[in-house]
C-alpha cells in the first residue's frame, strides 16, 4: 500500500473529527487485504476519494467486477458502488436458472420450496443485505441455512450487526457453518 497516497486521501476528511476520521483510516487500511489495491484502482480511474467509508466498500468486488462497473460518467465511488452492485445483483438473478436451483428445490420439501416463493422479496432483502456486508458466499450460506433467510429482515441485520463486519465476512468465508452460532 503507498501510504502517501492514504495520507493524501485522508487529509480530504475533517481531521477535527478524530473518531471519524480514524474510522475511515482504518477502513481504507482494512480494505488492502484484497488481492488489488482499491485506492490504486480510483486514482487510475480519477474517481474522487473524499469519501473514504465508501472507498474502503468497493473491497468487497472482485477487480473485474469493478472494471466492468465503471464508465466514463463515473467520478464517485459511491456511484461505481451502485454500479458494481447492480452487476452483482443481476449475476445473482440468472443464478434462479442454473442446475443448482434445481438441486436445491430437489433437497428441501415442497412446503418450504413454497414458503420461500412466498416470502421472496424477504429472502431476496436479507441476501442483499449480506452482500451489502461483504459477504461472497451468500448462495452457500443460503443453500446450507436457507431457514434464516426467512427471518424479519430487521432481526436479521441485528444477528450480524452484533458482529464486526470484516472479521464476521472473513469467518463466513472461512466456515458457513459458524452461521448457525449467530
Amino acid at each position: 500500500m503507498n501510504l502517501t497516497k492514504l495520507f493524501e486521501t485522508i487529509k480530504t476528511n475533517n481531521p477535527n473529527e478524530p473518531d471519524t476520521y480514524q474510522r475511515k483510516a482504518t477502513a481504507l487500511i482494512n480494505s488492502q487485504f484484497h488481492d488489488y489495491d482499491v485506492v490504486e484502482f480510483c486514482n487510475q480511474k480519477n474517481i474522487a476519494m473524499n469519501d473514504l467509508r465508501l472507498v474502503s466498500r468497493l473491497w468487497q468486488f472482485p477487480k473485474e467486477v469493478l472494471e466492468q462497473a465503471w464508465n466514463e460518467n463515473i467520478t464517485s465511488p459511491l456511484d461505481l458502488y451502485q454500479e458494481a452492485l447492480k452487476i452483482t445483483r443481476s449475476s445473482n438473478e440468472d443464478y434462479d436458472d442454473t442446475e443448482e436451483v434445481a438441486d436445491f428445490r430437489s433437497s428441501i420439501s415442497d412446503e418450504m420450496m413454497e414458503t420461500l416463493e412466498k416470502n421472496k422479496k424477504l429472502v431476496k432483502a436479507n441476501s442483499e443485505y449480506l452482500q451489502e456486508l461483504g459477504v461472497q458466499n451468500v448462495k452457500d450460506l443460503f443453500k446450507a441455512y436457507y431457514e434464516m433467510f426467512l427471518i424479519d429482515h430487521s432481526n436479521f441485520e441485528s444477528i450480524f450487526n452484533q458482529y464486526d463486519r470484516e472479521d464476521l465476512v472473513e469467518k463466513l468465508a472461512k466456515n458457513i457453518e459458524i452461521m448457525e452460532y449467530l
